[in-house]
């Protein structure tokens, strides 16, 4: 169609296209919308941090740098000391315990969220701070021996075949999206 017609000036049958596009696509695609996304998703939620910030002389930014101080200084010695899943097999839809030994170094529960996938990764479940694929939901440790927490959580697989699931620990400071460090540190289940 674009094509069509040029020996005679303006192709037609694109230019109704061109037109049909303009009445029905445009309203998703203009400067409205795009000020009111920028002004919801990103202007108005970094102008409430600033205000929690400024809060008492600034006195949740200087907490801040005195936890990070210390979750930075512990990091190094936080590992995993056991995981794994309980039973023999694992059926698809069955429900199986994953659970996992974490030293936390001298750092609380607290601190540190955990998380991980099994089979495909679709389905996020949660070890440490953090349970289940609702970031807001706390979960104790199941056990605590010195600076070993023993955290749990069923996991139902729901596909069938070889699966695999991979479990990680991270420090518990990253809920704000507009300060979530890109270089986290993190700790793997397995890596020495």
């Amino acid at each position: 169609m674009f094509y069509e017609g040029r020996e005679q000036g303006v192709p037609v049958e694109w230019m109704k296209r061109v037109k049909q596009s303009l009445k029905s696509v445009s309203a998703n695609f203009n400067c409205q919308r795009m000020v009111m996304e920028y002004s919801t998703q990103l202007y108005e939620p970094a102008h409430l941090v600033y205000e929690r910030v400024c809060r008492d002389r600034f006195a949740s930014s200087r907490e801040h740098v005195r936890w990070h101080r210390g979750v930075t200084e512990k990091w190094p010695n936080v590992k995993f000391v056991d995981f794994g899943i309980g039973g023999d097999s694992v059926s698809a839809g069955s429900s199986v315990p994953m659970r996992a030994g974490v030293d936390l170094a001298g750092l609380t529960p607290g601190d540190v969220r955990g998380g991980g996938g099994g089979g495909t990764g679709r389905r996020p479940w949660r070890i440490g701070g953090y349970a289940g694929t609702n970031a807001g939901t706390r979960r104790r440790p199941d056990a605590q021996q010195e600076t070993v927490f023993m955290f749990g959580r069923d996991f139902a697989p729901f596909t069938t075949g070889r699966l695999g699931y991979a479990l990680r620990v991270s420090p518990n400071h990253c809920d704000d999206p507009l300060n979530r460090p890109c270089n986290a540190l993190l700790k793997w289940a397995g890596e020495p």
